[in-house]
């Protein structure tokens, strides 16, 4: 007698079917950001920023620092909560208005000292 071919219930993958296990996290994981010292660097750089500039008489930098530390601070609450792309944007929008201040504080002070040399030799 020939030997019967085994039934198995179990389906079997074709040569074209890849074996593949899906895991499904509750929210993304970025590589680094498992604390909140990533975006707390981000509110210490507003905070130096603002004061480089009240100090240094680039009032006018102030325009753009200080709702820099107000968006750096954003993002730390957006981290925390867990809304990563939300802390991202907010941090990139953090950076962009620190070095508008930067910029616009040095223009302002080499201005000013320019106006000054200009007008001591008068």
């Amino acid at each position: 007698m020939p030997a019967q071919p085994k039934i198995s219930s179990a389906p079997t993958p074709s040569r074209h079917q890849k074996d593949t296990t899906y895991i499904k996290l509750e929210r993304p994981v970025i590589a680094g950001s498992t604390d909140t010292a990533r975006y707390d660097r981000f509110v210490i750089l507003a905070i130096v920023v603002s004061c480089l500039c009240f100090f240094l008489g680039g009032l006018t930098a102030l325009l753009f620092s200080v709702p820099a530390i107000l968006l750096a601070l954003s993002a730390v609450e957006a981290k925390k909560s867990g809304n990563f792309s939300t802390a991202i944007f907010l941090t990139t929008l953090s950076v962009m208005c620190d070095i508008i201040g930067i910029v616009v504080g040095v223009l302002t002070v080499v201005g000013v000292v320019l106006y000054a040399i200009q007008a001591s030799r008068r």
